[in-house]
This record gives C-alpha cells, sequence and structure tokens, in this order.
C-alpha cells in the first residue's frame, strides 16, 4: 500500500480540489484551533525544510502559526511565504499565504498569516495510512483473543494488523479493547471494527494476513498523540528521500 505524502502538492490547476465556500474554511480552521491538530510548514514553492506546528490564535483577519525554534527556517518562511499541509477528518489539506509576519502570542514567538478564504482539499480516503518501521514493530493487544499483533499500517483511526494465521474474526466484528504503545510511550486503546481481510505475499513462505481495523472511541489526547507519531514518521521518510 502506498503512503500518501504530508508533503506539500503543486497543482497546475487546483480548481477542482478548491474548498471556497466562507463557511466550511471557517469550521476547518475552528476545527484545527480547537482540537490542537498538527500542520506542517514549507516555504512557498519547496518542499524541505519542514515546520511542526499548530494554530495558536485565530480572529477575523489574522491566523497565527506556531514558529520553528530554528531562526533560520522563520527567515526563510517570512521571505518565501509558507504552504501548511494538515489532515482534517482524515482528509489531506492546504493552503499557502505569501504574506508572512512574526508576532508574539502569549510571550512565544509566532508566525502571522492573512486568514485562510479557501484551501485544496486533496485526498478523499478516509485517512492517512503509513508503513510502520519493520525494525521495531509496534505490538496491538487483543485483550478478547489474548493475542498480540505486529501493526503494519497506522492512520489517525485506523490499523492493519499481522497476522501468520487466519483468526477468528468476522467483517464487521467490533473488539471491545486494543491497547498499543507508541515509542514515545504514549499508550493508545480504543475498540476495533474490522472492515477487512486480505492476504499479503511473502518473499519466502506463505503469505500472511492483513486485519484493517477501524478505530473506535478514541480519546482526544490518543488522538494527538498518533497525529504526532505519524508526522514524525512522514518526517523521516521525507528525510530518507532527500
Amino acid at each position: 500500500m502506498q503512503s500518501p505524502s504530508l508533503a506539500p502538492t503543486y497543482l497546475k490547476d487546483p480548481s477542482p480540489y478548491l474548498v471556497d465556500a466562507a463557511v466550511e474554511v471557517d469550521h476547518l480552521l475552528q476545527h484545527l484551533l480547537l482540537h490542537g491538530g498538527l500542520l506542517c510548514l514549507y516555504p512557498k514553492g519547496r518542499r524541505e525544510p519542514v515546520v511542526i506546528s499548530a494554530i495558536l490564535e485565530l480572529d477575523n483577519t489574522q491566523l497565527y502559526l506556531d514558529s520553528s525554534p530554528d531562526s533560520t527556517i522563520n527567515q526563510l518562511l517570512l521571505r518565501r511565504g509558507l504552504i501548511a499541509v494538515t489532515q482534517l477528518r482524515g482528509v489531506k489539506h492546504q493552503f499557502e499565504s505569501e504574506l508572512v509576519a512574526s508576532a508574539e502570542i502569549d510571550q512565544r514567538l509566532a508566525l502571522a498569516i492573512p486568514r485562510p478564504r479557501q484551501m485544496l482539499r486533496l485526498q478523499r480516503r478516509r485517512s492517512y495510512r503509513l508503513a510502520l518501521p519493520l525494525g521495531a514493530p509496534i505490538l496491538c493487544t487483543l485483550s478478547e483473543m489474548a493475542v498480540a499483533l505486529p501493526i503494519a499500517d497506522l492512520s489517525q483511526d485506523g490499523l492493519a494488523l499481522v497476522a501468520d494465521a487466519p483468526l477468528d474474526l468476522q467483517l464487521g466484528q467490533t473488539l471491545a479493547t486494543a491497547s498499543f504503545a507508541l515509542p514515545d510511550g504514549s499508550k493508545i486503546e480504543a475498540a476495533l471494527r474490522l472492515q477487512s481481510v486480505v492476504e499479503a505475499p511473502r518473499k519466502v513462505g506463505p503469505p500472511a494476513i492483513h486485519y484493517g481495523f477501524r478505530m473506535l472511541s478514541l480519546s482526544p489526547a490518543a488522538r494527538r498523540a498518533l497525529q504526532r507519531y505519524l508526522v514524525q514518521l512522514e518526517r523521516q521518510r521525507l528525510e530518507r528521500e532527500r
């Protein structure tokens, strides 16, 4: 499965993807602000460096973004303008501004841009699915089945588990308790609903079985932890591709 990118998308004709209804744009911005949604900031016209940011404040005319701890990167954004890429309800969104100014919010250095009046909606799938590193697998414990399985890929609201042999599960079945720990120690707990079962060929031996689940009843803290981890994974992937 190809992982969707958090890098900016540059289109010759962005019009089919534009969201410019004021009510919808404002609702999306408010959602990012209230839920602490993370954004990747890039200098306009470039795919690096990347700044992990969030909306600090929003008023009728301005949007204030958390700045980089690296002043050199901040100066680059001030000169070139910026592109912000994020995930909203499992869909990739992007907005940009040529005008970027320094500001201070609660004694915190910020980047101020004019309040966006439009943004791009670039992806229709429910959420980003990123393959996890194979060297240090994350195990998900299914309490009802007394089994722990490695996670093959992960998104904001779903995951795929790898099994060597079929599990006694039916499509649509819900497991009430599943848990796993992210590398930073954050514990994720959720109910899982089975959405798909597919065979995944291996170079040697019989195929593995991938069980695709949707995560239910995630807490806000768990969602934030997942998003931080997914952004970190994408950042590492971008660095490897340089």
